[in-house]
């Protein structure tokens, strides 16, 4: 194995459009220096009109760390996620390049767009990413859904794709629900009466929001309350809360700091993730770091992630919301006793499991960048 001691991490520019993405790459950051590498990292834009204007207005390629890695100073420079994959040629002639997939779900989840016009001009803009992970030296995944995404979209050979997933930060781990509500409103953030359903994410049309609504409005949950932590509700989401009752008795929370998200976490009664797919689901696992209950679509990798320690509702067949809702109620009845298995399961994903893989793929890149084409 390559012995890996300076690595350049090409973030995304900051915005609410991509925080998964920068979490992930402040974990990232944090984990490689704890194994003490040195670490530097640069903001970048992805391959749209107005993240390059925000990026020119930052100046962004002025920033020293792009030449020292097009002089070959780092070991590996490691763009974050795939959408900034059309950067790798700016650093592959001197510098071995890692690219982390997280998901085609762009291209592969019918219904991961609002509409047919968002769909193109969003697609337009990202095929010249993905056509670019194959410029990468080594392409890695964070599940074997999005690692099956990339060998049958693009052609990878399933052996030359490594697999690294998502690190669960340090901040996600139970709490005593007493302690995690008196915190809570002690930092001023009031939840709603239990029980409590949890929705974290983005309201983009894949996460499947106004189906969770729909669950939530059924009679047997009448007396729920949702807790939202994410950007404000818009679109059919809004539009199914509303026209449901729900919306009433939903609180919408954000910017919260991890430590306040965990406590949000040990506060409610069941996470609920409907997704039509997930190319991981970073809130599953940090739910299940905390205890809670999960509730979760088969949609992508959300099975592979929860692997049995949760209650997992079939997006095909019959009344789905009508599934889902009969799900959330057996969760909050506590007929779903898989604490222990959850935490554990949760805590394969920890930094000391990831490291590991991660250093054997930046080692990979290494070698693939030393024997161009023998791969």
């Amino acid at each position: 194995m390559a012995e890996i001691q300076r690595v350049l991490l090409v973030r995304p520019l900051a915005g609410e459009r991509w925080r998964s993405i920068s979490s992930y790459a402040a974990s990232l950051e944090d984990m490689l220096r704890e194994a003490g590498i040195a670490v530097d990292t640069v903001a970048a834009p992805w391959f749209n009109p107005a993240s390059m204007v925000e990026a020119a207005r930052a100046g962004w390629a002025r920033q020293p760390q792009l030449r020292l890695a097009r002089e070959g100073v780092y070991d590996v420079v490691h763009l974050t996620d795939q959408a900034l994959a059309h950067h790798a040629p700016r650093f592959s002639v001197r510098t071995p390049v890692l690219v982390t997939c997280h998901d085609l779900m762009p291209f592969t989840t019918p219904g991961y767009y609002e509409g047919r016009i968002e769909r193109l001009v969003k697609c337009a803009f990202l095929r010249r990413s993905r056509a670019a992970l194959k410029s990468a030296d080594t392409v890695a995944a964070v599940s074997e859904f999005t690692r099956g995404e990339l060998v049958r979209e693009l052609g990878f050979t399933y052996q030359s794709i490594p697999l690294v997933p998502n690190v669960i930060r340090p901040a996600f781990r139970p709490t005593p629900r007493s302690h995690a509500e008196a915190a809570l409103s002690a930092a001023g953030i009031a939840l709603p009466s239990a029980p409590r359903i949890l929705s974290v994410g983005n309201d983009r049309a894949y996460k499947n929001l106004p189906a969770l609504f729909d669950a939530v409005a059924r009679p047997g949950l009448s007396h729920a309350s949702v807790v939202r932590v994410g950007p404000q509700l818009s679109g059919t989401a809004l539009r199914r809360a509303v026209q449901g009752g729900v919306l009433r008795r939903t609180i919408q929370l954000r910017s919260l700091s991890d430590e306040q998200l965990a406590l949000v976490y040990a506060a409610c009664d069941v996470l609920v993730q409907p997704s039509l797919a997930e190319g991981f689901g970073i809130p599953v696992i940090e739910a299940m770091a905390c205890g809670l209950p999960v509730v979760s679509s088969d949609g992508g990798a959300l099975p592979e992630i929860v692997d049995g320690t949760g209650l997992i509702v079939p997006l095909g067949g019959h009344d789905f919301a009508g599934r889902m809702a009969a799900a959330i109620q057996r969760a909050i009845a506590g007929r779903e006793p898989l604490g222990e298995a959850r935490i554990a399961r949760a805590y394969t994903f920890r930094p000391a499991v990831v490291e590991e893989a991660l250093l054997a793929a930046y080692s990979l890149a290494v070698a693939a960048h030393r024997s161009p084409g023998a791969g």
